[in-house]
C-alpha cells in the first residue's frame, strides 16, 4: 500500500500476501469472489459426460434412442441401463418389483441436479414406490384376493377371456363406465350380465332399439287426475348397474340422454333434478360401426366411457369347452354375488388410496400431449382420459397386490383408454394407418420414467 494513503492500489489487491501473483488483474479478492460452481446438473450434461438425465432416457422397447445408450452387461430387459460407474451392478426397482416391496433405489428424476439413481440427493423427487400413508398392506392383500375371486367367477360365464374380464373389473371398481364392442355372438352381453351379477349391485337392462325414446330411458312425469299434480316415474336408468345392450342401435337423441347421467350422476326431467345411486355404472355393448341399423356414438359420449374392450373370437380350447357344456343355456344367471354394496365401496376406497408419484402424473401428461401433437391424429384425448388412466392404474396395481403405481400399469391400460378417444386424420386413414399402431408409436415417443416398464 502506498505510504500516506488509505486507498489500496490495484497491485495490492491483485497480489496475495504470500507473494504469488494472480494471472488475471481483474479478479476479485477471495472474500468477495462468488462461490465456485459445482458440476453441471444432469439435465444440462452432454451425452459424452457419462451422466444422462433419466428424464430423457428411453426404455429399450421405446424409441430409437435406446440404441444410443451406453452398454451395460448387467442390464435387464424392460429396464433402462445405468451409466453411473459407481453403481454398475444395481438397477432401480428390479429386485423389489418381483417381491412387491418398496425399495430405496427407485427414485425418478425429472431433470433435477444430482447423480441419477444414486438416491443421495435430498432434493430428489418423490419415490415411485413410496407406500401410501392411508393404506395398510393388508388392505391390498384383501383387495387382490377379492379381485381374483371376482375374476374367477366371471370367467365361468365368459370362458378364455381373462384379460378382457380383468379390464372390465378394473373399470367397474375405478368408477368408470365400460363399452364392450365386438361382433355379434362373442359374449358381450354375457360378460356385462356376469359382471353385474358378481358385484351384488342392483341392475337393470335396456335393449336399445331405433324407436326408443329418451323418456323410456330416464322416466316421465305422469298427470294424476285425482290430485291434479304430475308424478315422476323413474325410468330404468335409476339403478346401480345399467346394462345398455346394443347402445348404438338407438337414435342420437336417446344416446344424448345419457350424457348428463354418465358424467354427473343425476337426471334432469321437467325442470327437476334427481340424483342417482352411488355407485352408478353403465356397461354398454355395441356392434361395430358400419353394420346395418347402427348409429355412431358421438364423441362426447364415447369420452365418458372409461374403457373400450373387445373380446374377439374364443380360442380353440375355449371353443371346445363351450361346446362340451352346451347344456348350459345362461351361464351368467348361475353366478352368485361375491360381494355386496359395502364390499364394493371398500374396494373403491382401497384403490383410491394407492400411491401415485409425481413422475407418474408427469408421464401421463406427456402421453396426452404426445397424442395431441401427433401428425397422424386429428383429435387427441381430453384430460378425462388422463384421469381414467390414473384411476385405472390404481385399481390395476391393487389387483396385483401393490399399493403404488408403476409405468407398466399405465401402459397396460393405454390402448383400452385412448383408442376410442382418438380420431385419425384423413391423411393417416388414406395411408391405411392402424389406430392401435399409432398409439404404440406415440407411447414409444414418450420417455418412460427411471426403471423402464418395471419402474
Amino acid at each position: 500500500m502506498a505510504a500516506g494513503t488509505d486507498t489500496p492500489s490495484l497491485r495490492d489487491i491483485t497480489e496475495p500476501s504470500d507473494g504469488t501473483r494472480l494471472t488475471d488483474a481483474t479478479r476479485l479478492p477471495d472474500a468477495s469472489r462468488p462461490p465456485a460452481r459445482g458440476p453441471l446438473p444432469d439435465a444440462t450434461r452432454s451425452p459424452g459426460s457419462g451422466h444422462l438425465n433419466d428424464a430423457t432416457r428411453l426404455s429399450p422397447t421405446f424409441g430409437a434412442a435406446a440404441d444410443q445408450r451406453a452398454p451395460d452387461d448387467t442390464s435387464i430387459p424392460l429396464a433402462p441401463a445405468r451409466s453411473n460407474p459407481s453403481d454398475q451392478t444395481k438397477l432401480p426397482g428390479l429386485s423389489a418389483c418381483a417381491e412387491g416391496h418398496p425399495h430405496d433405489d427407485t427414485n425418478l428424476t425429472t431433470g433435477r441436479g444430482g447423480s441419477a439413481g444414486t438416491g443421495t440427493d435430498p432434493d430428489r423427487p418423490q419415490r415411485i414406490r413410496e407406500r401410501s400413508p392411508s393404506i395398510h398392506p393388508a388392505d391390498t392383500d384383501d383387495f387382490r384376493r377379492t379381485f381374483e375371486k371376482l375374476l374367477t367367477a366371471i370367467s365361468e360365464a365368459v370362458v378364455g377371456k381373462d384379460k378382457a374380464v380383468r379390464l372390465c373389473l378394473t373399470a367397474a371398481i375405478a368408477g368408470g363406465h365400460l363399452l364392450l364392442e365386438d361382433e355379434p355372438g362373442t359374449g358381450k352381453t354375457q360378460l356385462a350380465r356376469a359382471l353385474a351379477q358378481v358385484l351384488g349391485l342392483d341392475r337393470r337392462r335396456i335393449q336399445f332399439t331405433p324407436d326408443l325414446l329418451p323418456s323410456d330411458l330416464l322416466g316421465v312425469s305422469v298427470y294424476q287426475r285425482r290430485s291434479g299434480d304430475f308424478t315422476f316415474r323413474p325410468g330404468p336408468v335409476f339403478t346401480s348397474v345399467l346394462l345398455a345392450d346394443e347402445i348404438n342401435r338407438a337414435s342420437p337423441k336417446v344416446q344424448s340422454a345419457l350424457l348428463e347421467v354418465m358424467e354427473e350422476g343425476r337426471v334432469s326431467v321437467d325442470g327437476h333434478t334427481y340424483a342417482m345411486d352411488n355407485p352408478f355404472l353403465v356397461i354398454a355393448t355395441q356392434n361395430p360401426q358400419g353394420q346395418l341399423g347402427t348409429y355412431p356414438l358421438p364423441g362426447a359420449q364415447l369420452d365418458r366411457f372409461m374403457l373400450r374392450v373387445s373380446l374377439g373370437p374364443p380360442s380353440h380350447e375355449a371353443s371346445l369347452e363351450i361346446l362340451t357344456q352346451s347344456r348350459l343355456r345362461d351361464r351368467a344367471s348361475r353366478l352368485d354375488p361375491i360381494i355386496d354394496r359395502a364390499g364394493f365401496n371398500r374396494l373403491q376406497a382401497t384403490a383410491a388410496s394407492v400411491h401415485c408419484s409425481a413422475p407418474i402424473f408427469e408421464y401421463v401428461t406427456r402421453l396426452l400431449e404426445a397424442c395431441s401433437h401427433s401428425k397422424s391424429i386429428e383429435t387427441g384425448p381430453s384430460i378425462r382420459a388422463g384421469l381414467a388412466l390414473v384411476r385405472g392404474a390404481q385399481v390395476w396395481a391393487a389387483s396385483l397386490g401393490r399399493d403404488y403405481v408403476i409405468p407398466d400399469d399405465l401402459l397396460t391400460l393405454a390402448q383400452p383408454v385412448l383408442a376410442h378417444r382418438i380420431k385419425l386424420n384423413r391423411q393417416a386413414r388414406m395411408d391405411g394407418a392402424d389406430l392401435f399402431q399409432t398409439i404404440d408409436e406415440v407411447i414409444q415417443s414418450v420417455p418412460v420414467p427411471e426403471g423402464g416398464l418395471d419402474a
